[in-house]
């Protein structure tokens, strides 16, 4: 069951903590690194969810984002992999490309966070597959339980320098609205987020969404 206003102990008792939620430190030579941050959501009525993933790659210098919603009649998607990390904003996550932006907020660390994402998808199933559709998301994602952590370590860079490598999840309601073309529909639901920040060898590994 989710946290009735939990303290700050309880939120930290797996030893995140505030300055977590932010950019951490990274190799300027290691294009494998990578920080991310992805949220799934879900409404009440179990018909409109949805996941995104916002992952940085600073050594590289792209970005990749995920975004795939439905609001029951199917799925659209964005699925960009190489967007220019010039246009993003370390301090605020935020990024406007070519008529895609995103934000993502930390109103209250570990409390709260906020998503917003505007662009064009394509439809991958139901009604709007194989169209070019426009969507916008705004969403507000509060602490339902404490942020966890999916185990920590280092990592050596090229210059010899340790850097901390960590992961967590975190239990979240979530409100706010989602646009699918004409449709705009209002959230009120459950949610996980994830931070993650480290190496990772994405080639490696087999996606199925």
């Amino acid at each position: 069951m989710p946290m009735a206003n939990p303290q700050d102990e309880e939120l930290q008792s797996f030893g995140i903590k505030p300055h977590d939620e932010g950019m951490h430190p990274y190799p300027a030579d290691m294009p494998e690194w990578q920080e991310s941050v992805f949220y799934d959501w879900i409404d009440e009525s179990g018909t409109l969810a949805g996941h995104c993933r916002v992952g940085l790659h600073p050594a590289d210098n792209k970005i990749w984002l995920w975004l795939f919603l439905t609001d029951g009649d199917g799925w659209v998607a964005i699925e960009q992999t190489h967007l220019p990390y010039c246009d993003f904003k370390e301090d605020t996550w935020a990024f406007h490309h070519e008529g895609l932006k995103f934000e993502r907020g930390v109103p209250k660390p570990l409390r709260e966070n906020t998503l917003k994402v505007s662009g064009m998808a394509r439809g991958i199933s139901g009604t709007h597959q194989g169209q070019e559709i426009r969507v916008d998301v705004s969403l507000h994602f509060h602490a339902a339980g404490a942020a966890y952590s999916m185990g920590e370590r280092e990592e050596t860079g090229p210059d010899g320098t340790e850097y901390e490598a960590k992961r967590f999840e975190q239990p979240m309601t979530v409100q706010g609205s989602m646009q699918i073309g004409e449709s705009s529909h209002a959230i009120e639901g459950h949610g996980e987020r994830d931070h993650s920040w480290g190496t990772r060898y994405w080639e490696l590994m087999d996606w199925t969404f």
